[in-house]
């Protein structure tokens, strides 16, 4: 045992013993998934045996199988051994008759025996007084033996009430059948997630080059916009310019002919001017 402390074997089996023998029922898994509450004293008769169980709401135990004799089997070997003295919840509701093939029944359920794991030359129902059924600690395997129910003091094995297995049972596949439709249900949910997880990534990667390529337009017309009014611009800050020195040019030649205008009429105002002047020194001379 991988503990780091030293470990006594011989203690613990002493101890499990002690407890499976001394009165103290203990619980069992089996490798088929099934539990057993299992009590080794021997102080019990069949009958004390199925009330002990049925007061933990549970019923002595039902073996209809090959298969969950075999996994039972398995749980008893390392309690008790080879084979022990342990009530089974069967009996032949108090049959006389002497035949191996006499009906026997598991009296919680009331089904028929249908499997069996007797030993040999038994059920023979010694006395005609043997009607309940328990595992023989005198054979190996824990082979079953009919025996009196009322006087033998055995062990006993209890499990799960049948009615609460088969509820449980009941609720485990109405379970399964609502899980089947959910998990449908589920799985489609989670197929049209991803269709519209897959359908998002598709548009929004569409957004995404539409901007770029709206971005990339806009900066192309803005550019262009730009050159464009640089351009007209220049163009009419040349028409200006023309204007204005088309103007210019107009207005000094304008000035040019008034200077000149100016000029002709200022002689000729002044000859005039010096005719007059000669006219009035003359009459004053006379």
């Amino acid at each position: 045992m991988p503990t780091g402390r030293s470990f006594n074997f011989g203690s613990l089996l002493i101890v499990t013993l002690l407890a499976i023998v001394g009165g103290v029922p203990q619980w069992y898994n089996s490798t088929d998934g099934r539990q057993y509450l299992i009590d080794g004293d021997r102080k019990y008769n069949w009958f004390e045996a199925r009330h002990e169980c049925a007061r933990r709401n549970l019923q002595l135990v039902e073996i209809e199988t090959k298969e969950k004799n075999e996994a039972l089997l398995a749980v008893l070997k390392p309690i008790f051994g080879n084979s022990y003295n342990l009530w089974l919840g069967a009996m032949d509701e108090y049959s006389r008759d002497k035949n191996f093939e006499r009906p026997f029944y598991w009296s919680s359920s009331g089904k028929p025996m249908t499997f069996s794991y007797w030993s040999d030359n038994n059920p023979d129902n010694h006395k005609e007084d043997e009607h309940c059924v328990h595992t023989w600690a005198s054979k190996s395997n824990y082979l079953w033996n009919d025996n009196r129910c009322d006087h033998q003091r055995f062990g006993f094995i209890c499990e799960d009430h049948y009615l609460h297995a088969e509820q449980q049972k009941m609720l485990s596949e109405k379970v399964q059948k609502l899980r089947q439709p959910n998990a449908k249900l589920f799985e489609e949910y989670h197929l049209q997630q991803k269709e519209y997880s897959e359908k998002l990534s598709s548009l929004l990667a569409e957004n995404e080059a539409g901007e770029m390529e709206f971005k990339e337009v806009l900066h192309n017309i803005y550019t262009k916009l730009e050159f464009d009014i640089s351009h007209a611009l220049a163009q009419h800050q040349r028409e200006v310019n023309s204007l204005v020195e088309n103007r210019n040019e107009a207005v000094h030649k304008r000035n040019a002919e008034l200077r000149t205008f100016n000029e002709e009429m200022s002689k000729k105002f002044s000859k005039e001017l010096e005719a007059a002047k000669i006219v009035y020194d003359d009459v004053l001379t006379v």
